[in-house]
């Protein structure tokens, strides 16, 4: 939950996590989401799930089911 930095194709996203939706701020856009352990499932751009880790405190980390790929989030200080 809360607000998370990354980088998606080089563009730098904010993210606002609440217990059933990612906001994408700045872009007026929500993704319902759900979680299943330490799954997340969610349809963008197509249905997508991760694996989410906590590597560090105020980093996270989504590695996607299907081709293993690993985004990387900063806390957001705000």
């Amino acid at each position: 939950m809360g607000k998370w930095d990354t980088e998606i194709q080089g563009f730098p996203l904010t993210l606002a996590y609440s217990g059933t939706e990612i906001e994408i701020i700045g872009m007026g856009q929500s993704i319902p989401y759900t979680m299943a352990g330490d799954v997340i499932s969610f349809d963008f751009q197509g249905p997508q799930s991760a694996v989410v880790a906590f590597p560090a405190e105020n980093q996270m980390t989504q590695t996607n089911t299907a081709t293993e790929e690993v985004q990387m989030f900063t806390r957001n200080a705000e």
